[in-house]
């Protein structure tokens, strides 16, 4: 069983939001209402290890389904800002594995920051292939085939180069942290 941890962004129901400094957020996910987290900020991965995936860990999880990875997109848009939140999720990513080197690591898409992670991870997934729930419109939708083959590309990049196993709908997974 896999815990469910937003890396990029972090749900209102958890009670380590309101010790996030304003500061380190970058405004609010438009579909979920989520806040959005500055990846690059200095202390963030010790502050999730600590608040998110420590008491996970102590309630038995050995296995973290790592959400959000691509939130940062909503707010980083040259190719300097991107770099700076993608080192800043490796570095997550990293501080996970040196506290809890036994963690086993899933990523839901990430695929930037497989180059720096791979060795850390267990396999990718990536939801809402050919069909996704639209939190605006509040419905399910079929995901059109020019967002879809794209993806398939790059899941097919993930086991053929990276071999790493690729999960196309997860099930199973439950959100806890």
């Amino acid at each position: 069983m896999f815990a469910h941890l937003g890396m990029a962004d972090v749900n209102s129901s958890r009670a380590y939001l309101k010790d996030i400094p304003e500061s380190w957020r970058r405004g609010t996910n438009p579909g979920w209402g989520n806040v959005l987290v500055d990846q690059a900020q200095r202390d963030w991965p010790e502050f999730l290890v600590e608040r998110a995936v420590k008491p996970l860990w102590e309630q038995g999880y050995r296995g973290f389904f790592l959400d959000t990875l691509d939130s940062f997109e909503l707010y980083a848009k040259t190719d300097a800002e991107k770099a700076a939140q993608i080192a800043g999720m490796v570095r997550v990513i990293q501080a996970i594995k040196g506290r809890f080197p036994a963690a086993e690591l899933v990523l839901n898409r990430g695929f930037e920051l497989l180059p720096a992670v791979k060795a850390h991870v267990l396999a990718v997934a990536a939801e809402s292939i050919y069909a996704g729930w639209d939190p605006i419109a509040k419905k399910y939708r079929n995901v059109p085939a020019e967002w879809r083959e794209p993806l398939l590309a790059k899941l097919k990049h993930v086991r053929d180069e990276h071999k790493l196993p690729i999960i196309p709908e997860p099930l199973g997974i439950i959100s806890l942290s």
